[in-house]
């Protein structure tokens, strides 16, 4: 640590076993993780197979099925999927294989963005691979 890269907050999540206990906080060592870049899962080739599109009176509605490609699995738990949607990402899902369904989806001009995070047995922070599909 530096006196320009500080941490601000530490936060501690409790789950007592008994409605009365008592919990002392003695001292905290803050290290750096090591190997997250080796342990990045390598996502490409995202792949629609099939792209239905339904009309009701006001609305287009999508369901899509999609699959990926990934290296460097051998730490994941588990890929989660997130849909951007009103300026915002909705987690919609997750999987442990390597291929996902949504349905009713909306697009933005005939375009839908999806996220696949992937999250790890030890729970190290990690980007989303997002991609765009194209719809018509």
């Amino acid at each position: 640590m530096t006196k320009t890269n500080r941490i601000s907050k530490i936060g501690l999540q409790i789950k007592p076993q008994k409605e009365e206990f008592k919990f002392n906080v003695g001292e905290f060592s803050i290290t750096t993780a090591t190997n997250q870049q080796s342990n990045s899962v390598d996502i490409t080739n995202p792949n629609v197979e099939y792209a239905i599109k339904r009309h009701n009176s006001t609305k287009e509605w999508f369901n899509l099925r999609f699959s990926w490609e990934s290296q460097n699995v051998r730490n994941i738990n588990y890929y989660a999927i997130y849909y951007f949607a009103d300026n915002k990402w909705y987690r919609v899902g997750e999987t442990t294989q390597n291929y996902y369904f949504l349905k009713d989806l909306t697009s933005f001009q005939q375009i839908i963005q999806l996220m696949i995070k992937p999250v790890y047995n030890d729970n190290i922070a990690t980007t989303g691979f997002v991609f765009n599909v194209q719809v018509s």
